[in-house]
């Protein structure tokens, strides 16, 4: 699969360079870059000799990217987890290849097994406040837009996926469900309420705009049941493809419609191991209108060995770069602490309060983010302040304050070596604060948007 993947981008790599030579920002951008003329002489390797680019720089930023050729029919509003507003245009033709691709996928899957794949049905949870795009729907036979904003979204989204048939005309249909993950528990929990769960219905849930936490993949597949597939899914509304997390390495296999690089948190230059910036590339013709080339989406991750794909770029998430604490050392950048690894660690306390799943719809599940935020100084040892909400009262039984603080601490001392590396060197220092008030502390987020 691995070798498949890179046959299909080198393939592509030519036709992705070439139209890109036609868009004026990427034409300037390149002038003054050691970029070969002939985009035959094109490979992986050769776009580290291109800029990278971000939403914001250089020359416009991202934004500024549109072929003067091609027409757009939808609009896509990306903020994102920076809030930065950015808006995506997709065209006709690079909807159709991919629809055309996901298909094409389907259809080789369904050879490889038994049969015929039954139709699908590609439930989306997903609203323009998480999440804009809609290319997550190729390939699938149907479409269907479960938006939950209040209750009687809610009710209306149960209301529907209890219809038999779902979709007349469309016999023995399954259910692929798509969303973020205090949505999908929510979900989950109205069709275990209403006994709409049964054997063979629904066939995956598809987490996606926000880390998936063991404890709440648990909780799904407890709800769904074993028969369901419980996927992660690593996406953004402003790049075409994206990431499944693999079962059986926990780590990222990104689609073949994208190359991905990771590239030093100080330079654009790709690095072969550790902590470093993710970069990915558009490729044509899944992209057309604004494709983009070498982009720094904000996140951080960990090159890691790829096990399961040897010969592609296997990563693990680390967190946003604006919100994971770093540190100047001998004039280089270094993570200090990893957000992803924090949140791993808060999963276990059972004593750290959680806000309900949704605000406008009631339900005894609390099963939000930890109510844990951390504040960062970068002047001289890097100290890192932790304020969590004790899911009791510290004043009223202040020995059990006194012994979360301590395990708390422990656990981000330990949660990964960078931090425990730094403070057990002089380099950084961390304090732990219990906040009585929940409204002072929101959920300790990973990945949103």
């Amino acid at each position: 699969m691995a070798r498949s993947k890179t046959a299909l981008r080198e393939s592509l790599l030519s036709p992705t360079i070439e139209q890109a030579r036609e868009i004026p920002f990427y034409a300037s951008l390149w002038s003054s870059a050691d970029v070969p003329a002939d985009s035959h002489e094109w490979d992986v390797t050769t776009l580290d000799r291109i800029p990278v680019i971000t939403k914001e720089s250089p020359g416009g930023g991202a934004g500024a990217v549109l072929h003067p050729g091609r027409k757009a029919t939808m609009v896509i509003r990306s903020s994102g987890s920076t809030g930065r507003p950015f808006v995506r245009y997709r065209g006709p033709e690079e909807l159709r290849a991919y629809a055309d691709f996901g298909t094409a996928i389907r259809k080789a899957a369904a050879e490889r097994g038994a049969g015929a794949a039954a139709p699908t049905v590609h439930a989306s949870l997903l609203t323009t406040r998480t999440h804009a795009s809609l290319l997550g729907t190729a390939g699938a036979d149907r479409t269907l837009s479960l938006a939950l904003v209040d209750g009687n979204d809610l009710e209306r989204a149960l209301d529907l996926l209890a219809a038999d048939p779902l979709f007349p005309g469309l016999d023995g249909a399954v259910v692929d469900l798509t969303g973020n993950p205090g949505d999908l528990m929510l979900l989950g929990a109205g069709l275990a309420r209403r006994g709409l769960i049964r054997d063979g219905f629904i066939t995956r849930v598809v987490v996606v705009s926000d880390y998936l936490s063991p404890l709440i993949r648990d909780y799904l597949r407890s709800v769904f049941g074993p028969g369901t597939d419980i996927v992660e899914r690593y996406s953004m509304s402003e790049v075409v493809g994206g990431a499944t997390v693999c079962p059986a390495c926990d780590a990222m296999h990104f689609d073949p419609v994208v190359v991905p690089q990771v590239v030093a948190l100080d330079g654009d230059s790709p690095v072969a191991g550790g902590i470093g910036r993710m970069v990915l590339t558009e490729l044509y013709p899944f992209s057309q209108v604004q494709p983009l080339i070498r982009y720094d989406n904000g996140d951080l991750v960990e090159r890691v060995a790829g096990g399961c794909e040897p010969d592609e770029v296997t990563v693990s998430f680390v967190g946003r770069r604006a919100e994971t604490p770093v540190a100047r050392e001998g004039g280089r950048t270094r993570v200090v602490l990893r957000p992803r690894a924090l949140r791993d660690a808060l999963e276990r306390f059972t004593e750290i309060a959680r806000p309900p799943l949704h605000q406008r719809i009631a339900s005894p599940l609390h099963g939000g983010a930890p109510l844990v935020s951390t504040e960062w100084t970068a002047d001289g040892p890097v100290r890192i302040a932790v304020r969590a909400v004790p899911a009791f009262d510290p004043n009223l039984f202040p020995a059990a304050a006194g012994q979360l603080r301590d395990r708390l601490h422990a656990a981000v001392l330990g949660c990964c070596p960078e931090i425990g590396t730094a403070v057990a060197g002089g380099a950084g220092e961390v304090s732990v604060e219990l906040e009585p008030d929940r409204a002072r502390v929101a959920g300790f987020t990973v990945r949103r948007g």
